[in-house]
């Protein structure tokens, strides 16, 4: 028989009182007692040998399996990549077709039941518990104020203590030396983002929850909306006269609810709304979430390794808890890891650190939008974490990308990484990585990758037009002009440029 529902026999393994049905056993329940001692108590996850190992449990024909399913009292067998990934061969090749999370009631001991799995090789060659994250939920929730010093900082009093001036990551040098841009859509798995905000009109893209049993529900909450927070500093409308500004005029946010209403979240969501994201057009993944465990051939890591290989670039914060471990997925290699730093350019001290860290982004005190009972609804409140921190690098590495659609994710990571301010200790350090995070420099490295730096409007092609935009921006002594990148506007600018332009490059 197939195990889409309840099976009967001993109890003793699960909890008094029955379980819960099929259909309710889906729904991520990480606000009921379906979470203990840091896991979800309502499934395992495995992989399966084969594909005839997979019919095997899928169809009950194993009497051994038939007989675990019936003392466990299993609900359901469901694929845990769902829906499955688009890129087919990619992901037969890395075993996702074959990742099935076995369902059984909220409260079970579920590493009896893991241990079990495990003995079974001839059917499973991967078994996990699946561990319950949380949100890098900034600690301190100040009030409303109007500076957003990381874009800028004129040494801003905050808080009755002011900053160090320039001790920011060169937004505003950045927009001033940006060329056209191409839109770069940007996902953030998170708790879903304000579909009200107007700071958020002509940004967002569709995107999917997957908590509860509305996928079209990406909405965020109203106890605190963290999504919202990460999306704000990421992709706010820009120049648009109201409100703060996300970092890039070209960013696009494609909500991907993978948390639940208290910001905690299984690891096998998360690879759902990462794998998702990767099929339906993004090109960077903000995660402001972690684990402080997890498998290297697990959900997770499978669903990392599928955007890897699908050229998308991964972000994610380290946490906020000084002395631990750097957590997952920041601690994998194809992710890039953002630790925090303060309005004096030292390390944020509420930052994780360690040798994972790449790179480090403002996290204090952080002006973005949400929408929420605890800041205000459709309005901006100020916020602090290395949660913070990751959508900074995202909107910078979406400007990058906007530059040079063309290049691959491996490449934005190497000028992030390699553009960056180095502070402390020389070099690459456990608080800093490479450094602290500079948009101009990051922009002018992407601009350094065009084939033609004297296709100006970047309609890829040579025009009279080209020439117009050129002389524009020199005469009105825009940085974007300055062909040579010496730092100066003059008459070697205008030879280059036409020098250029007539020989075709």
């Amino acid at each position: 028989m197939a195990f889409s529902e309840s099976g009967g026999g001993p109890v003793g393994h699960a909890p008094a009182g029955g379980g819960a049905s099929a259909a309710t056993s889906i729904v991520d329940r990480a606000d009921s007692a379906a979470v203990r001692d840091g896991v979800f108590t309502d499934r395992v996850i495995v992989r399966c040998r084969s594909a005839a190992a997979q019919s095997e449990v899928v169809t009950g024909t194993s009497e051994r399996w038939a007989k675990l399913a019936s003392e466990w009292r299993v609900e359901a067998v469901t694929p845990t990549f769902d829906p499955a990934p688009k890129n087919v061969a990619l992901a037969t090749e890395l075993g996702m077709d074959r990742f099935l999370t076995i369902r059984v009631p909220a409260g079970t001991r579920v590493q009896e039941l893991a241990s079990e799995l495990a003995d079974q090789p001839e059917l499973f060659d991967h078994v996990e518990l699946d561990p319950c994250g949380e949100a890098h939920t900034p600690p301190v929730n100040d009030p409303l104020f109007v500076d957003q010093w990381h874009l800028r900082n004129t040494g801003q009093v905050i808080s009755g203590v002011p900053g160090t001036p320039s001790a920011d990551i060169k937004a505003v040098e950045a927009w001033q030396i940006v060329p056209p841009l191409s839109p770069v859509v940007v996902a953030i798995i998170d708790t879903g983002v304000s579909q009200s905000h107007p700071d958020f009109a002509g940004v967002l893209v569709p995107g999917r929850s997957f908590i509860g049993t509305d996928p079209n529900q990406i909405d965020d909450n109203t106890n605190i909306s963290h999504g919202t927070y990460c999306a704000g500093i990421a992709g706010a409308s820009w120049n648009n006269a109201s409100g703060g500004t996300g970092l890039g005029p070209n960013v696009r946010i494609m909500p991907i609810k993978a948390l639940s209403s208290i910001q905690v979240g299984s690891q096998s969501t998360c690879a759902n709304g990462l794998t998702w994201a990767v099929d339906n057009g993004a090109r960077i993944a903000s995660m402001s979430i972690g684990w402080g465990s997890s498998s290297e051939s697990g959900p997770l890591a499978t669903a990392v390794a599928y955007a890897a290989n699908n050229n998308v670039l991964l972000i994610s914060s380290v946490g906020n808890s000084p002395g631990s471990p750097v957590g997952f997925p920041a601690r994998w290699d194809k992710v890039i890891a953002v630790g925090g730093s303060g309005r004096d350019d030292e390390g944020w001290l509420g930052s994780t650190t360690g040798i994972e860290v790449d790179i480090v982004a403002p996290a204090d005190n952080i002006l973005t939008t949400c929408d929420d009972n605890a800041g205000g609804f459709n309005g901006y409140s100020r916020q602090s974490g290395t949660s913070m921190s990751a959508p900074m690098v995202a909107g910078v590495a979406a400007l990058v990308l906007g530059v040079n659609p063309s290049i691959s994710a491996q490449q934005v990571r190497s000028i992030l990484l390699g553009t960056s301010d180095d502070l402390g200790a020389p070099g690459v350090d456990p608080i800093f990585g490479f450094g602290r995070l500079n948009a101009e420099q990051a922009v002018l490295a992407a601009i350094a990758t065009l084939p033609c730096g004297a296709d100006m409007n970047r309609d890829g092609q040579l025009t009279i037009d080209d020439i117009f935009v050129f002389l524009n921006l020199w005469f009105t002594q825009f940085p974007t002009a300055d062909f040579d990148r010496d730092g100066q506007l003059n008459a070697v600018d205008i030879f280059d440029f036409l020098s250029a332009w007539f020989n075709g490059c």
